[in-house]
């Protein structure tokens, strides 16, 4: 599937913020970002670890601008 998404200037340059800091290109960052947020349908506990995904990206997302 092909997906056209678009952004912000201000959305691009958190992209490429947050794509740098991963050491991914922009694109390999948001192709990872199904993966990492949405629950696989055959894992009855995807949704908990995508929970845990998204505090553990939170914690991350604080150190650094502390």
């Amino acid at each position: 599937m092909t997906l056209t998404v678009h952004v912000t200037p201000a959305e691009e340059g958190q992209l490429w913020t947050a794509a740098q800091k991963e050491g991914l290109t922009p694109a390999e960052l948001v192709r990872k970002l199904p993966t990492a947020s949405l629950p696989l349908a055959s894992d009855e506990n995807a949704a908990s670890i995508a929970l845990l995904h998204s505090w553990l990206n939170r914690t991350t997302e604080h150190s650094y601008s502390s």
